[in-house]
């Protein structure tokens, strides 16, 4: 998945699984992270692990692909010790936003 917005686009993420599951057949909820390594050749503006780690110990990848899985966030995105449930898919974007915007990845 590849956007075209010119020399600025910087990366996608696409949001899959289930919330409330075993781990013995259904995939949790995670985040997928892919920079746009068409238009930045040079692994793109941000280090994508950055984000995969943010708050999942187990979330990496590479600098231009990766992943991890949703966590339960409270609303300032704090982590909490709890199930995740559907409202922390906007919870963990919020706070991955937040980090994107601060370009503290590069």
């Amino acid at each position: 998945m590849t956007a075209h917005v010119g020399d600025r686009c910087d990366a996608c993420m696409i949001i899959h699984g289930y919330e409330n599951v075993d781990m013995d057949g259904e995939w949790p909820l995670s985040a997928s992270f892919y920079s746009n390594s068409f238009i930045h050749q040079d692994g793109g503006v941000f280090d994508l692990t950055k984000m995969a780690t943010a708050f999942d110990v187990d979330g990496g990848g590479h600098a231009g692909a990766c992943g991890c899985r949703i966590q339960p966030l409270s609303d300032d995105g704090v982590l909490e010790d709890r199930g995740v449930v559907a409202k922390d898919i906007g919870r963990n974007i919020d706070a991955w936003l937040t980090k994107w915007s601060s370009r503290s990845g590069q």
